[in-house]
């Protein structure tokens, strides 16, 4: 049976459902076989001119044509296999919303993460809730915004977190390194992106956090990041 829990406070709109595929066993297994992640030297993202390595392995798959750009990094996305059909339409039965693009990122231990960050990247629409898959290690979540306290979210295996508006105009996310976490996490995250790199309409200004528009602009930039 599927369990959810939904937290709602001060405009983080998020809900938890436990037990989101009927075999998340076999999808690990199958994905860990069949998956090609991005080669090392094709996987670097570009900050404030400096070209970091991404801590983690990535890839992405969605409909003919789309690409997906964060950091200055353009991941070309693969075909939809079987296998990534069968989750998509898992999530979308849960979720009640269709998508057209998964990001997977590969945790091999603790010491992969991803640093504080919004989702909002230009090829993004907005209006669309994100839903992002957890499977294998449990790893902790936390979500970020000045003047309110962190919350902190445990995603564990066979965990969908579904993220919708305006939660990624607010608040930032992150997983952080964990010792303690030794195993493999996949998280695979259903998007829906604009076709070719075009770009979604959004509001000129982000709503305001208590700073003036110089400052929203640059803390912007700095939690934009994958790394």
């Amino acid at each position: 049976m599927i369990a959810s829990k939904t937290a709602m406070d001060s405009s983080l709109n998020i809900q938890l459902y436990e037990n989101a595929l009927s075999n998340s066993a076999l999808a690990f297994e199958s994905l860990e076989r069949e998956v090609q992640y991005l080669l090392p030297e094709d996987c670097k993202v570009k900050i404030r001119g400096k070209e970091y390595a991404v801590p983690r392995q990535l890839c992405a798959f969605g409909d003919e044509g789309l690409t997906y750009t964060f950091s200055g990094l353009t991941v070309n996305c693969q075909s939809w296999t079987p296998l990534l059909l069968e989750i998509k339409a898992q999530v979308e039965s849960l979720t009640g919303v269709e998508y057209n693009f998964v990001l997977i990122n590969r945790y091999k231990d603790g010491s992969c993460c991803i640093g504080q960050h919004k989702d909002n990247e230009v090829d993004l629409d907005d209006s669309c809730p994100i839903a992002s898959l957890s499977l294998g290690e449990t790893r902790t979540m936390v979500f970020k915004r000045p003047k309110f306290n962190d919350h902190r979210i445990e995603l564990k295996d066979n965990s969908l977190l579904l993220m919708r508006p305006p939660t990624n105009q607010y608040w930032t996310h992150g997983i952080p390194p964990e010792k303690k976490r030794s195993g493999v996490r996949l998280n695979l995250t259903f998007r829906r992106i604009s076709p070719n790199g075009s770009r979604m309409k959004r509001k000129a200004s982000t709503p305001s956090e208590g700073g003036d528009s110089k400052k929203q602009k640059q803390d912007s930039t700095k939690v934009s990041t994958f790394l």
